[in-house]
């Protein structure tokens, strides 16, 4: 983490500097008026949705990325967040909720899938993403990756039940390991047995 915080160089899109408003226009611009139905209809529409968020994440400030990444995706406490940041629980909340709400903004007033209303549909930007080289049908880049061999739905899946795992984790108190046993591993550790943890 402290690795990307300290990167002096910028990645190629931090360099290219799109902004969310920018990300708005170039989504409005070329959209078609009905759904793409060519050959693989529906995993072009989902390679269109993965590159989207992708793109999403890239038109945030690198420090707004990461907060989002840490609280969102890792769902850390802000306390763990903020030691890794290097920053106050305090300034770290502050920054995810500033985050999130341009993230709700953004989506809501775009997004089809967060807000029916919203101008945006997947199915809709397949063409122009496809004539503007974002996204090549040949050779997806998110829709057919393997994720430790899983495909990304199927990666997704079991995030989601590792959440629910989770929460039933973070249900149970802070468990404390009994003192004889926290002992017992110390002897071992310094009995010089085991170099490798010196």
């Amino acid at each position: 983490m402290n690795y990307l915080l300290n990167l002096r160089r910028q990645t190629p899109q931090e360099a290219h500097g799109v902004s969310l408003d920018d990300f708005r226009e170039g989504l409005a611009d070329g959209l078609a008026t009905a759904d793409y139905t060519g050959p693989e209809a529906r995993l072009l529409a989902e390679e269109v949705r993965l590159s989207c968020s992708q793109a999403l994440l890239q038109c945030l400030e690198r420090d707004e990325r990461v907060a989002f990444v840490l609280g969102e995706v890792f769902e850390l406490p802000s306390p763990d967040a903020a030691w890794i940041l290097d920053t106050t629980p305090a300034a770290y909340r502050k920054r995810l909720e500033r985050t999130r709400q341009r993230i709700r903004a953004f989506m809501g007033s775009t997004c089809g899938l967060v807000n029916p209303e919203a101008f945006c549909r997947c199915a809709r930007r397949v063409d122009k993403a496809v004539a503007a080289g974002r996204i090549d049908p040949k050779r997806l880049a998110f829709a057919t990756h393997p994720v430790n061999g899983r495909t990304v739905a199927e990666a997704a899946e079991q995030m989601h039940k590792l959440h629910d795992a989770a929460g039933v984790l973070r249900a149970h108190p802070d468990y404390a390991a009994p003192q004889a046993r926290t002992d017992a591993i110390l002897v071992l550790l310094r009995s010089g047995r085991f170099p490798l943890l010196e």
